[in-house]
């Protein structure tokens, strides 16, 4: 096992960042002149640099959450300018009602009605199946 790191150098933070980025091992390798198996071994076997891109994907997964959460606003208000646009086309209005309606957990029952009758008697299945046997 690769001795660890007790510290982090710039350069590993750049790594961070290019990976956080979508580079690979090999183009991040490449970006800082740095081995393929150097880069490597930073990413599967170092624990610093492993807690660290773990931090930081977290910290971007609440800043996109916070983004989106402050944006709500904007997206009902679009949503009910849509609803109350009667230059607006009406399919496109319901949807959005629905659309609406189903994200508020308010939502007809989806049912299926069946008519008729459906005969039980096995004796007919059994006449079916032997005449099948036969031919």
């Amino acid at each position: 096992m690769a001795k660890q790191l007790q510290r982090l150098q710039e350069y590993h933070m750049r790594a961070i960042d290019l990976r956080l980025q979508g580079y690979d091992y090999r183009q991040i390798a490449e970006e800082l002149g740095r081995s393929y198996s150097a880069v490597h071994k930073w990413f599967t076997q170092q624990k610093l640099i492993q807690d660290e891109l773990e931090r930081r994907k977290k910290e971007l997964a609440q800043r996109a959450m916070d983004r989106l959460i402050s944006s709500a606003d904007l997206a009902v208000d679009n949503i009910l300018e849509i609803l109350t646009n009667p230059e607006v086309p009406s399919s496109i209005r319901l949807n959005a009602a629905q659309d609406l309606l189903d994200r508020l957990g308010i939502k007809g029952a989806d049912k299926l009605e069946l008519k008729g009758s459906f005969d039980t008697n096995i004796n007919k299945l059994d006449s079916i199946l032997n005449q099948l046997k036969e031919d």
